[in-house]
């Protein structure tokens, strides 16, 4: 079966190894659960999916997740997404929801990016430009290909602020003429940014966030076939 890799602002999908199983976190209840990836590792960076369905709405299920996390849950909205997710001793959880009618699904997914960030690994090469800010240190840069368009993720952190990222990346894109069509602060005092840009047929989501001590930068894009 062939491996391929999504990402949905700050979610990256692989196919899985089993790793991470005793790190999952609950589904919400009476959820249809089915892992779609029990574990993968990619450069170090390794993951664990699941996709759930559930009869009830976004806000139970987002709800449900607040409880259980308290004040170390940090929530990002970019339309039809909703995110919540927070990182515990060294791993990253992630939910990812949309609704559908009555029902509400996505993805519940577990990284140990974190720990990968603090390893330090030697730095992948890019497989091509990207901007960054001087210092920055590419963890992940994968390319895949789906009909009609090509994507990319690049994972890259720095000891920057989250801020100082955010000005930069936006100053970079407006520079070049893209059209910035979403742009939120994702959490107070300007820790977590989502954006999104378009070029036209090109665009890139980016997510900003800290982590670990550190500012980590997870950008998709993607390039849409021009035929239609």
């Amino acid at each position: 079966m062939k491996t391929r890799l999504w990402i949905f602002l700050g979610m990256i999908f692989f196919p899985l190894s089993e790793g991470l199983a005793r790190n999952e976190f609950p589904p919400p209840p009476d959820a249809y659960v089915e892992v779609i990836a029990p574990s993968v590792t990619s450069r170090g960076v390794t993951m664990h999916i699941r996709r759930i369905e559930v009869e009830a709405g976004i806000e139970v299920v987002l709800s449900f997740y607040r409880e259980l996390w308290g004040d170390t849950a940090k929530e990002t909205h970019m339309p039809p997404w909703r995110m919540i997710g927070r990182i515990d001793d060294g791993y990253y959880h992630n939910v990812q929801l949309q609704t559908r009618g009555e029902m509400t699904w996505g993805y519940l997914s577990t990284s140990n990016l974190p720990a990968q960030v603090r390893k330090n690994k030697p730095q992948p090469v890019l497989t091509r430009f990207f901007p960054m800010m001087n210092g920055s240190t590419v963890i992940d840069d994968q390319v895949h290909e789906d009909p009609g368009k090509t994507g990319r993720v690049i994972i890259l952190v720095n000891s920057f602020s989250v801020k100082s990222n955010h000005n930069f990346y936006r100053r970079h894109f407006q520079a070049k003429g893209w059209t910035i069509v979403m742009d939120e602060q994702t959490e107070p005092r300007g820790k977590s940014y989502a954006m999104h840009a378009n070029l036209g047929s090109k665009s890139v989501s980016m997510t900003i966030a800290q982590q670990d001590g550190q500012t980590t930068i997870v950008a998709n894009e993607v390039q849409r076939s021009l035929l239609p």
